[in-house]
């Protein structure tokens, strides 16, 4: 098709696009547009893109379409996906363009057949980008490998996501995206076929309609083969092309290609599923199953990605009625009505001036303004505002958008630059034509405006007049005040996906006091540090609250800490002082209790300059504090030593006359200068943050406590070592709690004491794995301890103890007879040491044992007695952990005493939620979920399973998460829900069979029974070559193992169905007898006597 070109103008090299972008060469042309690579005024390269006229639509429609693709990049900021600069009309080609990211190593189609992991690796990159999309409720609806471009080759690539010319709105009867890569549902929406299928039978695309094409483009770069690519006399046949992704079933990837692994098959397969409902729920899920199956250390993001979703570029947070009134400013300009000719926007630091102004910037673009862009901050291209003004050329849009950022270090003396009168020139030259604009029209109709952004701390709009030689009126200042309670739910929502929890609300207010950059320094900070976000993508807001996500203990944000400094520096003597006793404050202050930690008594009399700061406030109660915490912490914390030791001394003589508790004075002692005073305090403090949920605050004590103990006391320095690994794991930091283990082994004392002290490090490292089910990790730990034992001081209780842990390895690994012998033999033996010894000697798991061979009612009396020493000492974890194990007992198939495991369950949940024990949480659920499984509840089991398995994915538990996969597809697979329970039963097979399922006994344990359901649910789904797959390797177990009569029932019973579908009635006779004998074993079930009358019916 012959494109329209207006006679105006044509592009071709080395054209200057309005004035700043010099055309290089032409990339590509489409239908839709022609991109060119540039280059901009400071030779940096890009890509321009023209929008291409056409006779046959609709130039308004096209242009709106246009602009609209240009307004959802510039609201989408990701590591894959292309990053936009500008929209602007060149008047001279009579053509709309917008500048994007330069991508030189062209697109995925390069990459056809490159190494399987490698497209592997891409495959997750682009399904990382396709979740970005959901979240912002955003579909692409052209995935194909011409839109996946490479911003890097190599042996690790990246991509990027690019044209979004078909995400904004699309009419049925239009074809949209790209034949080879089209999902059913849009093809069914097509006018041509709207005899051929019902539409209304069809669902409307949605994000999976993109999660087809992606799996269509993989298949393709796996395979070199486009799937559905129909031809017809040598040519493509584009109707046979649609139509078969209707009819079609492709074959799996590596039938073409024998090294692809077959959960890729499977990953690939469902993404391409016919029936949107058949595909994975959401891209995010898609990167799990990769995850789980993948043998390659996969995670569903990375640090970048999870860092994309914070709204510090892209979409515009809040400042709603500011934006309108901008935009309103614009119309007028634009329509030629009386408009305000200089507008400021003002705030502090942080407050979001900058980014309004670039909200502004793409709009004013997109309203066909001629909109120049100064960053004073930068100092870049600083001239050319006088530039600008000194053109005379009539062919340059009549409409000027001035846009200066940071204007006040024009006037800032400790900012000097360069270009300072060159630009205080232009800007008086802009100010008298805007002067002259407001009394007379410009002779060739050029309107102006200039917006600028002043930070009111360095400059007042009142100064910047004064420094102009302006009237006040001339200038319309618009001050940006913090965000709103609302404000920081929707910076929440968007970073969350959902509504957060309105406590999460308040006390991220509070700690950054509503502004944005403070803001999102905060919550960047902890998403870097692993505390917010895992690598398992984000949480959901109850995932969130149960982890117990405390923003008030993370660090302050970077630029709050320079602003609270500058502030605090800048102070009076007399000012400083009394700042300085605030901070060290905890809580509000009388007029009593400050002057009595003040030396200087006439440092009061300057308390009502200090509360004029606005950062002290009066409370009602006639108390004072600082208003923001943080900033009182940031204070405190850059003291000099000497001089925080005095204030706090001072507050503990004044809270020692009020007779305050222990709690509370611990703190200021903790602070104090006495260093043994210290050390007693922060050994209190740690378990009261501790029981108070405050996790991270224990971990500051605890390292605090680590540099105070000398080094004469090396015993209680390795204990605390100990201690702090435990409050790492327990913040899921498991990297920096092996770190503290590591530093005991490499404490500089002598060999022989370093030995003993390499024994706890040993062990601590081992149960840390066993925690994580890392058996054969745990055990090598172990056994170089047991190596070490000689040199500890009780040996004898050493070898019993780590015995102990050894037999927990054992019983781990499903081998709980040998564990019960050894806990056994290690009871007795423990029975002779010295009570001193015995006391060391508590970690054996013979209850659990017991239970776990299936002795539930030998364990219980073990266990009651274990729960009841524990709640005796107040060790309330220890309780929980019992709770929880007696909860196993007394649901074993032996007892089945349902309410009595449910009511520890509860009892063991309410401790965990309460202490946020995650893991012991997630185990708790999974059990509930297996009672109510036994009751004949399975929507109950589904719904605590999948708080389980949600819980999991985000502390990185993968042994657990896939043994609770295992769980869910079984009860997916009795509510019918075929499809998903087979994606969660093959996950969990494939993660089993990996490199990082080695410790998954509970899956090796139940193969079987897996593949018996795994080949029922692909069964019901049609799938019947997979489904016989699945149950031949399961008959493999029927031939060595005892599986049960059920069990076997449904496994001979769904091969009969499978060979009767697919016309080999004789395989099926061959097994009818088989399964005739099974129906009097399992008499108790009419469901199988009536299906086998139903088979011998069809027979």
């Amino acid at each position: 098709m012959a494109f329209y070109r207006p006679e105006f103008g044509s592009e071709n090299e080395n054209h200057l696009v309005l004035g700043q972008y010099t055309l290089l060469h032409e990339i590509s042309k489409g239908m839709g547009g022609t991109v060119w690579k540039a280059s901009d005024k400071t030779k940096r390269e890009l890509a321009l893109k023209f929008l291409n006229w056409s006779p046959i639509k609709d130039k308004e429609l096209v242009a709106g379409q246009f602009k609209n693709e240009f307004a959802i990049l510039k609201n989408l900021s990701h590591p894959h996906i292309s990053k936009i600069y500008d929209f602007g009309f060149d008047p001279q080609l009579e053509k709309y363009f917008f500048t994007t990211e330069l991508f030189p190593h062209g697109d995925l189609s390069t990459l056809v057949m490159a190494e399987v992991n490698v497209i592997e690796d891409l495959l997750l990159q682009a399904l990382r980008a396709l979740e970005y999309l959901r979240n912002q409720q955003l579909l692409h609806l052209d995935i194909k490998p011409q839109n996946l471009l490479l911003r890097k080759k190599g042996k690790h690539p990246e991509l990027a996501l690019i044209d979004f010319g078909l995400a904004s709105f699309r009419e049925n009867s239009r074809a949209g995206g790209t034949p080879n890569y089209m999902p059913p549902e849009m093809v069914a929406h097509l006018k041509r076929f709207s005899e051929t299928f019902r539409h209304e039978n069809w669902q409307k695309p949605d994000h999976r309609s993109d999660l087809y094409s992606l799996g269509v483009t993989f298949y393709y770069l796996l395979t070199g083969i486009q799937p559905f690519d129909r031809k017809k006399n040598m040519k493509r046949d584009m109707e046979a092309t649609l139509l078969a992704h209707m009819n079609s079933e492709p074959k799996p990837p590596s039938a073409y290609r024998q090294e692809i692994p077959h959960y890729l098959d499977r990953i690939i397969l469902k993404l391409m599923a016919k029936n949107p409902d058949d595909r994975y729920s959401t891209s995010g899920i898609a990167a799990q199953a990769l995850q789980y199956r993948s043998p390659h250390q996969h995670q569903p993001e990375s640090k970048e990605t999870l860092l994309a979703y914070l709204p510090k570029k892209g979409k515009l947070i809040g400042r709603k009625k500011e934006h309108l009134f901008l935009e309103n400013v614009c119309e007028q300009l634009r329509a030629d009505t009386s408009h305000i000719p200089v507008l400021a926007l003002t705030g502090p630091t942080g407050i979001g001036k900058t980014r309004l102004l670039e909200y502004v910037k793409a709009y004013a673009q997109q309203q066909e303004m001629f909109v120049h862009h100064l960053d004073l901050s930068r100092q870049e291209n600083l001239n050319t505002l006088e530039e600008m003004l000194e053109k005379e050329n009539s062919s340059e849009p009549f409409v000027h958008c001035v846009l200066i950022d940071d204007l006040d270090l024009l006037f800032d003396e400790k900012n000097g630059f360069g270009q300072k009168e060159e630009l205080l020139h232009g800007l008086k030259h802009l100010l008298k034509k805007l002067e002259l604009q407001q009394k007379i029209k410009d002779k060739e109709n050029k309107r102006y405006l200039l917006l600028c952004t002043l930070n009111s701390e360095r400059l007042s709009p009142e100064s910047f007049c004064l420094n102009l030689g302006l009237k006040n009126d001339f200038v319309t200042s618009l001050e940006l005040n913090p965000f709103s309670h609302e404000e920081v739910s929707e910076y929440l929502e968007n970073l969350l996906g959902e509504k957060p929890e309105e406590s999460v609300v308040d006390q991220l207010l509070n700690v950054t006091e509503g502004n944005p950059l403070y803001l999102t320094e905060h919550l960047e900070q902890m998403i870097s540090r692993g505390k917010l976000f895992t690598l398992a993508g984000r949480p959901d807001a109850k995932t969130l609250k149960q982890i117990g996500i405390d923003f008030s203990h993370s660090g302050p944000s970077k630029s709050l800490k320079e602003t609270t400094l500058n502030w605090y520096q800048q102070l009076e003597p007399k000012l400083k002082t009394l700042a300085a006793v605030f901070s060290c404050w905890k809580r509000a202050v009388s007029l009593n209790e400050l002057e009595a930690c003040l030396s200087d008594a006439t440092c009061i009399t300057q308390l009502p300059h200090l509360v004029e700061s606005a950062y002290i406030k009066r409370n009602e109660d006639a108390t004072y504090t600082f208003n923001n915490g943080m900033v009182a912490k940031i204070i405190s914390q850059t003291l000099p030593n000497k001089e925080s030791y005095a204030l706090h001394d001072a507050i503990v003589t004044v809270l020692s006359a009020e007779a305050t508790s222990q709690d509370e004075l611990d703190y200021y002692l903790a602070h104090g200068s006495k260093r043994e005073v210290r050390v007693e305090a922060l050994k209190r403090l740690i378990p009261f943050e501790l029981k108070h949920n405050h996790n991270y605050a224990a971990i500051d004590y605890c390292r605090q406590l680590y540099t105070e103990l000398s080094e004469d006391n090396l015993n209680e320095k390795v204990d605390c070592l100990i201690h702090l690994s435990n409050l790492y794991e327990r913040a899921q930091q498991d990297d920096l709690s092996f770190e503290a283990l590591q530093k005991i082994e490499q404490l500089q004392v002598p060999e022989k004491i370093l030995k003993t002290f390499s024994i706890k490090a040993l062990e601590q490292k081992g149960l840390l794995s066993l925690r994580k089910r890392n058996t054969r990790e745990a055990e090598k730990y172990f056994h170089e301890a047991l190596k070490l034992v000689l040199f500890q001081e009780y040996p004898d209780a050493w070898k019993i103890r780590l015995s102990n842990y050894l037999a927990s390895v054992e019983l781990r690994a499903g081998k709980a007879k040998s564990a019960a012998t050894i806990f056994e033999q290690n009871a007795t033996a423990a029975k002779k040491l010295p009570k001193k010894q015995q006391d060391l000697v508590d970690n054996n798991e013979l209850g659990e044992t017991l239970f776990r061979l299936g002795k539930a009612k030998d364990a219980i009396p073990i266990l009651m007695q274990e729960l009841q020493t524990s709640t005796q000492h107040a060790a309330e974890e220890k309780a929980a952990s019992k709770h929880y194990l007696l909860g196993e007992a007394y649901r074993h198939p032996s007892l089945q005493e349902f309410s009595h495991a449910m009511k520890h369950y509860k009892a063991a949940l309410k401790i965990a939620s309460e202490h946020h024990l995650l893991q012991l949480n997630i185990r708790v659920l999974n059990g509930m979920g297996s009672i109510h499984l036994l009751q004949q509840k399975p929507k109950q089991a589904a719904k605590h399973y999948r708080e389980a398995l949600t819980l999991s994915q985000h502390i990185e538990s993968e042994t657990v998460t896939a043994e609770i996969m295992v769980n869910l597809g079984f009860i997916l697979s009795e509510l019918g829900e075929a499809s998903n329970a087979a994606e969660y039963l093959e996950a969990a097979l494939d993660f089993s069979s990996g490199p990082k399922g080695k410790s998954s006994v509970f899956v090796r344990k139940k193969r079987a029974e897996i593949l018996i359901a795994l080949g029922d649910a692909l069964y019901h789904q049609k799938k019947y070559e997979r489904a016989e797959h699945y149950l031949l390797e399961a008959m493999n177990y029927d031939n060595h193992e005892h599986l049960s009569a059920n069990m076997r029932y449904s496994l001979y019973g769904t091969l009969v169905e499978i060979y009767l579908e697919s016309d080999r009635k004789k395989n099926a006779e061959g097994l009818l007898a088989t399964l005739k004998s099974l129906t009097h074993e399992v008499p108790e079930v009419p469901e199988v006597s009536e299906h086998f009358k139903q088979l011998q019916a069809r027979f």
